[in-house]
């Protein structure tokens, strides 16, 4: 498929020989347009990768919202993620400053070497015999180091 016959703009089915069939462009992004579920895109940049986007609006502005990468992801797939996200928007929220506010959370969790700096300072204050406690966590720092603590359970 070239760019001149995707520039028309018009929706596309995207399918896995269709999406398999498109040249990127050398210079610029291509955007196709899914028919079904509205708001979906293919996105195809110059390296070669596609990627599928939902453009959706949320408070008078124009949003876009990476769901995936072609190849690990199937268009079936990206149609299914497609419609959850959309159905989001239609409840009156932004799956992308969610998706922000969440990596912000993951980047500022406290993680478990963080905590056992803290409790060690701590314990050799307050302790007789830091030793045992200094030898179990730095046991577990080999394992934990950097995981955020709230996402360390009984199964670890």
């Amino acid at each position: 498929m070239t760019e001149e016959s995707l520039k028309r703009g018009a929706p596309r089915n995207l399918t896995k020989k269709f999406v398999d069939s498109i040249s990127p462009s050398r210079s610029k992004k291509l955007w196709i347009k899914a028919i079904e579920p509205r708001g979906l895109y293919l996105l195809v940049h110059p390296s070669g990768v596609r990627s599928f986007v939902v453009r959706y609006t949320v408070d008078g502005h124009r949003r876009n919202f990476t769901i995936g990468t072609y190849g690990p992801m199937t268009v079936e797939e990206a149609r299914s993620k497609a419609r959850k996200v959309l159905g989001n928007t239609e409840d009156g929220r932004d799956p992308a400053n969610e998706k922000q506010a969440s990596q912000l959370a993951k980047k500022n969790a406290v993680t478990f070497g963080q905590w056992s700096e803290e409790y060690l300072e701590w314990v050799r204050l307050h302790s007789k015999r830091p030793k045992n406690d200094e030898l179990y966590i730095g046991f577990a720092r080999s394992h934990w180091d950097s995981k955020p603590l709230d996402t360390i359970s009984v199964d670890d």
